[in-house]
């Protein structure tokens, strides 16, 4: 198996097989990446400035994340993904898989030669009005960069907090 070296700095860095992919970059990075990966437009998942920087880099993100990000286009070079899309970039294979979390949120697989690696950031697993839950992805390695990690985000059963908010508003 070779050697994946994970680092989070500003963004997730994942190097492996000569091969550099930056996920969420909210910092500039000491090095040149072969891919960009965003799974969201939340501003503690990116900065713009950094989006910028990378102009020569490709960026991978949802035709929805790149609309609430890049509303004027001026990013020319964003490749955009759909869940269930499968693209090849820098000669690694990325696949798009649907995260649930708000409209246009991807989570990511790609493939290091021996392992499949699966990046998410925040997901949700419940069905809501408008989102569909996240795909499970299989995979040899998790990567889990999300918000509501700790337990003190557990919230009430969804048709809780619907009910809670039309008795609020009655």
């Amino acid at each position: 198996m070779s050697k994946i070296e994970i680092a989070v700095d500003r963004g997730v860095h994942v190097r492996a097989r000569g091969k550099y992919l930056l996920i969420d970059p909210t910092g500039i990075p000491s090095g040149k990446p072969d891919v960009v990966l965003l799974s969201h437009a939340h501003e503690d998942h990116y900065s713009l400035r950094v989006l910028r920087a990378l102009h020569k880099v490709p960026l991978v993100m949802s035709e929805a994340s790149w609309l609430l990000i890049d509303s004027r286009g001026r990013l020319g070079n964003v490749l955009t993904v759909k869940p269930g899309q499968e693209v090849e970039i820098a000669g690694l294979r990325i696949a798009a898989h649907e995260a649930g979390h708000i409209i246009g949120s991807l989570q990511f697989s790609f493939d290091l030669g021996e392992t499949v690696v699966v990046y998410t950031s925040d997901f949700n697993l419940d069905r809501r009005l408008v989102l569909r839950p996240a795909e499970l992805v299989k995979g040899d390695l998790l990567i889990i960069d999300a918000t509501y990690g700790s337990p003190e985000y557990i919230f009430p059963p969804r048709a809780e907090l619907y009910k809670a908010i039309v008795n609020r508003i009655s």
